[in-house]
């Protein structure tokens, strides 16, 4: 493929750099790809800005040498100078030898993770049980734990038929 048409498409280029204000970054304007601008003073710190308009602040790094984006904030949600110091601890985090972004990951999968019945029957005596009942109903709570059907059953796994 020829030059002038590699350049036409977009390879080769320099990544669009400067210095984040509000002004140079409100006068963006979106086009009809992905456009990404790198901030000059915190490095790694780009604007994603799609063709509808939405912009969001990223962190890119190569980490376990693997390139993550980490988002860090939609703009005007998150300032300028927000963005840059959230960077900067994510840089900082990324030097310990942390990996940010699988935190992140893990943190939404522990999040999903739904309870077996005997697990949130536990979380229910541990918080309303223990503190606010009885010794007699406590008492009774052994044999109304042993009586629970499907113990080890997810409790989004248990259906109507079920309980009927």
């Amino acid at each position: 493929m020829p030059e002038a048409a590699l350049r036409l498409r977009g390879y080769g280029r320099k990544p669009f750099r400067f210095s984040f204000t509000q002004q140079r970054l409100d006068a963006l304007k979106p086009t009809d790809r992905q456009r990404t601008v790198y901030d000059s003073q915190v490095g790694g710190l780009c604007l994603v800005i799609t063709p509808n308009d939405a912009r969001t602040f990223y962190l890119g790094r190569t980490i376990n040498g693997r390139y993550e984006r980490i988002k860090i904030g939609r703009y005007h949600d998150v300032s300028i100078s927000t963005a840059r110091k959230q960077a900067r601890k994510l840089i900082g985090q990324i030097a310990e030898g942390r990996d940010p972004a699988q935190e992140r990951r893990d943190a939404r999968h522990r999040a999903k993770t739904v309870p077996t019945v005997e697990q949130a029957w536990l979380a229910y005596r541990d918080r309303h049980l223990i503190p606010n009942c009885s010794p007699v109903t406590l008492e009774c709570d052994r044999y109304l734990f042993a009586a629970l059907p499907w113990p080890g059953k997810r409790l989004d796994a248990i259906t109507t038929a079920d309980v009927r």
